[in-house]
């Protein structure tokens, strides 16, 4: 077995993440991670590239910053970008980058319509 594979099954039992989980952050079925992740599988470059940024050490799931006053960028680690994704598309939006962009303005748009009052900031925010 490769040293990535290897990597990758010591990654999820320390983080008590499953196969499954996996899965679903790479919009694949747990068969295909048990099949990658087997002595004979190979995982696609691809694939391989994603699950080494959902391994990296998360930092806080969401920052954000103005860029002047039309432009928002918001940076999301891998996990909180794949839970994004993953509920942009149960929305009907595509799990992509401006896909998400999309799906989070309607839910900002939607969050606001049905408050009367400004959000209130929490912490972690800044």
């Amino acid at each position: 077995m490769d040293a990535l594979k290897q990597e990758i099954q010591e990654w999820l039992k320390v983080t008590g993440k499953s196969r499954k989980w996996l899965a679903d952050q790479l919009f694949v079925d747990k068969r295909t991670v048990d099949a990658w992740l087997s002595t004979a599988g190979k995982i696609p470059p691809a694939k391989a590239e994603l699950i080494k940024k959902l391994m990296e050490p998360l930092s806080p799931g969401v920052t954000g910053e103005c860029r002047g006053a039309l432009d928002l960028v918001l940076k999301l680690d891998a996990e909180t970008y794949g839970q994004f994704a993953a509920w942009a598309a149960q929305s009907g939006f595509e799990p992509t980058a401006d896909g998400i962009a999309k799906w989070a303005v309607q839910v900002a748009h939607m969050a606001g319509e049905q408050s009367s009052r400004s959000p209130r900031k929490t912490q972690g925010t800044d």
